[in-house]
């Protein structure tokens, strides 16, 4: 997934929860808020990042509320 633009977590203009609580919000800036790290596996070879994803980017049926102020990741990775 090299060369994959990173996603923005916190997300002052799509987030639902931004979105209802400031619907005019033009000042914050969207970025990423979230990392996965990982530390260099030497001499074990490198694990493969085999998909990336972001939830709770919706509002709730059954709760009406979002998740979080920011997004979640989720990662598979291949060791």
């Amino acid at each position: 997934m090299s060369g994959t633009k990173a996603f923005a977590t916190l997300n002052f203009r799509e987030n639902p929860r931004w979105g209802i609580a400031e619907p005019e919000n033009t000042i914050e800036l969207n970025q990423r808020f979230d990392w996965i790290l990982l530390k260099n596996p030497y001499p074990a070879a490198y694990p493969e990042l085999k998909n990336c994803m972001l939830f709770g980017t919706k509002i709730s049926k059954e709760t009406n509320l979002a998740a979080s102020d920011h997004y979640g990741i989720m990662v598979e990775i291949e060791f």
